[in-house]
């Protein structure tokens, strides 16, 4: 009797705080006036200079940046900063500042040529105790590419019941149950239990984060809900992968949250069958008024003798609304061509999609767990697949010095013949890197271009993309971010944060 009271006072509490709980202030959300403005800035007057405790501010590298962080363990301080130009220009603002380190907030200093009248700033963003140590290391300025870098990073740990309870409120009522019948085999611990990278400050939440060129934050959504991927879609907005405590190892249930540029959330994005929205990936056409969605289908106890529930990849394509395509791995795959090393979790995420891109009818996607590559047509055949995997690949991989790719991410098209692909070479001897591959179908080959190698292993996530001048890649469980020039030189952007970046993505708006 007295232990179905406590389960009463307990249900009758998470009751109270699903229906009371306020969501609206559960996300910080940091925007930079600069961001709002497209980040339209001039350089500064080489003759300006900055005195004060400059060795707190990040990138310290070049006076000619503009924006810094001012990056310090030490929150709830005072810094003084004291800025000093020659003759030809004029400090509109205050000479002198002082600035209280404990919240995110942005400080312009205003210049302008006293001849041309053209005004120059100079920005410093504080940020609060729980942003993580934040490195940057800059090579040749001017090489750096244009764009925002748009980016999540967050810590894995044990939720604490009040954060658990957070989590649970982003969802429905009926979301939650369903979550509960999920949950009853899945293992305990971290949401994750692929890494062992922590962040230095374990205080620390999730974020969102817009970067500029440089990688200084333009804006940050910080909140108790864990965050997976984030980007741009033209005709959508602002998207990001909000997710509760999974029923499965690898399966990130949850939904995409959209804002418009001002970050004002506009709608959500989930799966409306009886299945789960995964958030690794979201693409949308926006020609066609054509979204996909990456989930998971549940498969029940008897269907397979090697696991207790299979959760197969699938993606679903809505056009206007109306689901015109719905694909499932469990389908078009053989259980044997997945990795035998997951079939000890009781809930086994067979195939483990992670990312899906639309190329007009046809979709490629990256199943992580098969350690394959797939385009699917329309009509949801698969038209060829590469693989480290000789169950189910169609090419010889050529001249390739890693010979082949282990549980990649990201996944895209250059064009109808050049594929790039995030390598993680997951406890492989060799470490992770990006790859480029020509695909010749007349004769079956992937034939290797290029690569461009981190010094680190990534044990999960990551993503890669080829920009005008080189290209862009996150290190994923390293918490890392690079920018190469050229493929056989060292990197020219290095962004260290900690903990896990799930994608970093460079766009310009």
């Amino acid at each position: 009797m007295k232990t179905q009271k406590i389960f009463l006072l307990i249900f009758a509490f998470i009751v109270f705080i699903l229906f009371f709980y306020d969501k609206n202030n559960e996300d910080l959300i940091f925007k930079s006036d600069f961001y709002l403005q497209d980040n339209n800035l001039s350089e500064l007057p080489s003759s300006f200079e900055v005195s004060g405790d400059v060795e707190f501010l990040t990138p310290s590298f070049d006076p000619k940046i503009n924006r810094y962080l001012l990056n310090s363990n030490n929150h709830n301080q005072s810094y003084e900063f004291n800025f000093s130009i020659d003759d030809n220009y004029e400090i509109i603002s205050s000479k002198t500042l002082s600035i209280e380190n404990d919240k995110f907030e942005e400080y312009i200093i205003e210049i302008e040529n006293t001849s041309s009248k053209q005004k120059y700033f100079f920005t410093i963003v504080t940020s609060n105790k729980y942003f993580p140590t934040y490195d940057i290391k800059i090579g040749t300025v001017s090489d750096v590419s244009k764009g925002y870098i748009y980016t999540t990073f967050k810590n894995f740990r044990n939720y604490t019941f009040l954060e658990a309870i957070s989590l649970i409120s982003e969802f429905s009522y009926s979301e939650f149950v369903r979550w509960l019948q999920a949950r009853e085999n899945t293992p305990g611990g971290p949401v994750f239990e692929q890494t062992q990278k922590f962040l230095k400050n374990k205080n620390a939440k999730s974020n969102a984060l817009i970067l500029d060129r440089h990688g200084v934050p333009l804006v940050v959504i910080q909140g108790n809900a864990s965050y997976a991927d984030f980007k741009y879609l033209d005709g959508l907005g602002n998207v990001l992968g909000v997710y509760g405590i999974p029923p499965a190892r690898g399966v990130l249930v949850g939904k995409y949250k959209v804002y418009d540029d001002e970050f004002n959330l506009t709608s959500e994005i989930t799966w409306d069958e009886r299945s789960y929205l995964d958030v690794h990936d979201l693409d949308f056409d926006q020609k066609k008024n054509r979204v996909l969605k990456i989930g998971y289908s549940q498969y029940l106890p008897g269907i397979s003798t090697i696991t207790n529930t299979i959760w197969s990849a699938s993606f679903i394509i809505e056009d206007d609304l109306n689901v015109t395509q719905k694909w499932d791995a469990f389908l078009n795959f053989p259980l044997g061509a997945s990795d035998e090393s997951h079939v000890d979790n009781p809930n086994w995420d067979v195939f483990h999609i992670n990312s899906a891109k639309i190329y007009g009818d046809n979709t490629l996607v990256s199943l992580r767990h098969t350690n394959s590559v797939s385009m699917v047509n329309k009509n949801g055949e698969i038209e060829w697949t590469l693989a480290n995997n000789e169950l189910i690949n169609d090419f010889q991989i050529i001249r390739d010095p890693f010979d082949v790719f282990f549980g990649q991410h990201d996944a895209q098209m250059l064009d109808e013949k050049t594929l790039t692909i995030f390598d993680n070479q997951n406890n492989q001897e060799k470490v992770a890197r990006g790859v480029v591959y020509s695909l010749d179908f007349e004769n079956k080959q992937a034939i290797f271009q290029k690569h461009y190698i981190l010094n680190e292993h990534a044990l999960c996530c990551g993503s890669f993309q080829i920009l005008e001048n080189g290209s862009i890649l996150s290190g994923g469980s390293e918490g890392t971010i690079y920018e190469f020039t050229n493929e056989n030189t060292k990197e020219n952007l290095k962004i260290e944060i900690g903990g896990i970046i799930y994608r970093a993505i460079k766009q310009q708006r």
